[in-house]
Protein backbone atom coordinates (compact mmCIF):
# COMPACT_ATOMS: atom_id res chain seq x y z
CA UNK A 1 0.00 0.00 0.00
CA UNK A 2 1.64 3.36 -1.16
CA UNK A 3 0.99 6.31 0.27
CA UNK A 4 1.80 9.89 -0.37
CA UNK A 5 4.63 11.63 1.95
CA UNK A 6 4.18 14.77 3.76
CA UNK A 7 6.68 16.74 6.12
CA UNK A 8 5.72 18.77 9.11
CA UNK A 9 7.62 22.21 9.16
CA UNK A 10 9.89 20.88 11.84
CA UNK A 11 11.11 18.50 9.49
CA UNK A 12 12.12 20.58 7.06
CA UNK A 13 13.81 22.54 9.61
CA UNK A 14 15.87 19.20 10.38
CA UNK A 15 17.02 18.84 7.05
CA UNK A 16 18.16 22.28 6.91
CA UNK A 17 19.80 22.13 9.46
CA UNK A 18 21.91 19.60 9.06
CA UNK A 19 22.66 19.89 5.35
CA UNK A 20 24.12 23.12 6.72
CA UNK A 21 26.17 21.33 9.32
CA UNK A 22 27.33 18.86 6.75
CA UNK A 23 27.87 21.25 3.76
CA UNK A 24 30.31 23.06 6.29
CA UNK A 25 32.07 19.98 6.49
CA UNK A 26 32.83 18.91 2.59
CA UNK A 27 30.90 20.69 -0.64
CA UNK A 28 28.35 18.62 -1.48
CA UNK A 29 27.96 16.17 1.42
CA UNK A 30 25.01 17.98 2.47
CA UNK A 31 23.48 17.67 -0.97
CA UNK A 32 24.30 13.84 -0.24
CA UNK A 33 22.33 13.65 3.01
CA UNK A 34 19.65 15.17 1.36
CA UNK A 35 19.36 13.06 -1.30
CA UNK A 36 19.65 10.00 0.96
CA UNK A 37 16.33 11.43 2.96
CA UNK A 38 14.84 12.08 -0.54
CA UNK A 39 15.24 7.72 -0.55
CA UNK A 40 14.15 7.07 2.79
CA UNK A 41 10.91 9.42 2.17
CA UNK A 42 10.69 7.15 -1.24
CA UNK A 43 10.85 3.93 1.06
CA UNK A 44 8.25 4.74 3.56
CA UNK A 45 6.08 5.85 0.72
CA UNK A 46 6.33 2.63 -0.90
CA UNK A 47 5.19 0.48 2.40
CA UNK A 48 4.63 2.91 4.98
CA UNK A 49 4.73 -0.62 7.39
CA UNK A 50 8.14 -1.67 6.54
CA UNK A 51 9.59 0.27 9.54
CA UNK A 52 8.38 -1.05 13.72
CA UNK A 53 6.75 0.81 15.49
CA UNK A 54 8.89 2.57 18.69
CA UNK A 55 6.32 4.39 20.60
CA UNK A 56 3.03 6.41 20.59
CA UNK A 57 2.32 4.97 16.76
CA UNK A 58 5.73 6.17 15.51
CA UNK A 59 7.61 4.50 13.51
CA UNK A 60 11.33 4.93 12.52
CA UNK A 61 13.55 4.56 9.56
CA UNK A 62 17.29 4.48 9.80
CA UNK A 63 18.85 7.13 6.77
CA UNK A 64 21.36 5.03 4.77
CA UNK A 65 25.22 6.16 4.90
CA UNK A 66 24.64 8.91 7.72
CA UNK A 67 23.76 8.33 11.74
CA UNK A 68 19.70 10.38 11.16
CA UNK A 69 16.37 8.53 12.16
CA UNK A 70 13.25 9.46 10.31
CA UNK A 71 10.32 9.38 12.47
CA UNK A 72 6.90 9.24 11.51
CA UNK A 73 3.33 8.42 11.88
CA UNK A 74 1.27 6.47 9.39
CA UNK A 75 -2.50 8.19 8.42
CA UNK A 76 -5.11 6.81 7.21
CA UNK A 77 -4.80 8.82 3.70
CA UNK A 78 -0.86 9.84 4.31
CA UNK A 79 2.51 9.88 6.20
CA UNK A 80 3.70 12.13 8.31
CA UNK A 81 7.46 12.71 9.04
CA UNK A 82 7.11 14.50 12.01
CA UNK A 83 11.54 14.54 12.65
CA UNK A 84 14.80 13.87 11.39
CA UNK A 85 17.10 13.85 14.13
CA UNK A 86 20.57 12.20 14.72
CA UNK A 87 20.24 8.12 16.23
CA UNK A 88 22.04 9.26 19.23
CA UNK A 89 19.24 12.24 20.51
CA UNK A 90 17.15 11.50 22.97
CA UNK A 91 13.80 10.19 22.18
CA UNK A 92 12.35 12.62 23.33
CA UNK A 93 13.08 14.96 21.17
CA UNK A 94 10.60 13.22 18.62
CA UNK A 95 8.17 12.57 21.01
CA UNK A 96 7.49 16.14 21.99
CA UNK A 97 6.61 16.98 18.40
CA UNK A 98 3.58 14.21 18.21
Amino acid sequence: MSLPVVFRLAAYDDIDAVHTSYESLRPGLGDDFVAEVGATRARIGQNPQLYGVIGRGVRAAKVRRFPYVVYYLVEPNRVVIVAILHARRSSRAWQRRI
